[in-house]
């Protein structure tokens, strides 16, 4: 008799053997099962500890939105902008501290709220304050 995996049982001893390799590879299988389900368990253990609210998160993900407790949510006001240093708003208009600084001096002020509204990304003016060095917005 011929197997698919190429074995031949010709008689009790080779029978025998392909029963006890059958077997072996069960408990191989069953070892390794067993083994992974150990490893998802630890995995998942380790996930909890991690990220406990995670199934806080799924039946969240899963209720319904309600709506905003805020009682204006489309019409909130926008981000105050806090005041900048100078680095920081070169940085934000993408221009060297000395351009900054040369316009500043050079500029009139209402030249100089023009020229950072439109270098702006947000289309903010700036205004220098002498007595803190730093700059303000304007909307």
């Amino acid at each position: 008799m011929r197997f698919g995996f190429g074995a031949s049982v010709d008689n009790g001893t080779d029978n025998y053997l392909y029963e006890e390799e059958l077997a072996n590879l069960l408990d191989t299988v069953q070892t390794l099962s067993s083994e992974h389900s150990k490893q998802i368990e630890k995995l998942e253990a380790i996930g909890r500890a991690t990220y406990p609210s995670i199934d806080t998160v799924k039946v969240n993900a899963s209720t319904p939105n309600r709506r905003s407790k805020s009682p204006y949510p489309h019409n909130q006001p926008p981000a105050q902008i806090l005041p900048f240093p100078e680095e920081n708003l070169a940085r934000r208009l993408v221009i060297d501290i000395k351009t900054l600084r040369r316009n500043r001096e050079h500029m009139m002020q209402s030249e100089f709220l023009s020229w950072s509204k439109n270098r702006d990304p947000s289309e903010y003016s700036w205004k220098y304050n002498v007595k803190d060095n730093l700059y303000h917005s304007l909307k």
